[in-house]
């Protein structure tokens, strides 16, 4: 979208209480953290700006990786393309395979303390990654892959929420399968949220009643004629949808 566009945009998000935009230096070839810093002039303590870097955004031997370099570098690139002296919450787009995590959590640790990032986060990372670094300096969030059709980083969102990590969900409606709109989903009656409720309503109401430790695994699905039942761990039978036709695991597109 435009300015004008993604203006509207955040005062739909602020009217409703959201005030956190996650953005990445390689979304637009870096056109989307201009024009969000464009949308949120004039009202910068309203909003947190959270951005990310490591996937590849140039051509040289350096526009990629989470070096020390390219670290500096990347938080000074996006700080000039936001419009801002500061970002609220800066992630590692990808843990670099190429340097030593210490290193790359290190360096945010001292960008940190210099005042170009408040906070600093991980994407799509393990447990025993998310130890690494918080060895080396404090993780405020994760941003992994999570939805009710891949369920994969359950163990992960547990150790989040026991130890007071936010959590970043991506593709949280499995890049539109589970958004009602034209999807296997669509038309159908979820008990207990009255008929023809819709998808991802639901889905927020499930994990506000029961917490996400409860959300029905395709594992447990039992199907009965046209319907699909799940159990809960609370052994509470439930129908939610039909979705013996949505892939267990959607296909991954990065960078995301």
């Amino acid at each position: 979208t435009d300015v004008a566009g993604a203006k509207r945009l955040v005062d739909i998000c602020l009217d409703a209480g959201v005030n956190l935009f996650d953005s990445a230096d390689v979304y637009s070839g870096g056109a989307s953290e201009q024009i969000l810093g464009a949308a949120i002039k004039g009202r910068r303590d309203q909003v947190l700006i959270s951005t990310k870097a490591t996937f590849r955004h140039g051509e040289g031997p350096n526009d990629v990786g989470s070096s020390r370099w390219a670290l500096i570098r990347a938080v000074d690139a996006a700080l000039k393309r936001l419009d801002t002296d500061y970002i609220d919450l800066f992630q590692l787009h990808r843990i670099d395979g190429a340097v030593p995590l210490e290193e790359q959590v290190g360096e945010l640790a001292a960008l940190r303390d210099e005042g170009k990032i408040r906070h600093i986060g991980l994407s799509e990372v393990s447990v025993d990654q998310l130890r690494a670094a918080q060895a080396v300096a404090p993780i405020a969030t994760v941003q992994n892959l999570f939805n009710y059709a891949d369920r994969s980083a359950e163990p992960l969102l547990e150790v989040c929420a026991a130890e007071g990590i936010g959590f970043i969900p991506w593709f949280p409606l499995a890049t539109g399968q589970l958004s009602g709109e034209g999807s296997p989903l669509a038309g159908q009656t979820v008990i207990g949220f009255g008929q023809n409720a819709q998808i991802p309503q639901t889905l927020i109401a499930l994990i506000q009643r029961d917490g996400a430790s409860t959300i029905p695994s395709r594992d447990t699905l039992i199907r009965a004629g046209d319907q699909a039942y799940f159990f809960c761990e609370r052994g509470q039978l439930r129908r939610l949808f039909e979705f013996l036709r949505l892939p267990a695991r959607p296909a991954r597109r990065s960078p995301c």
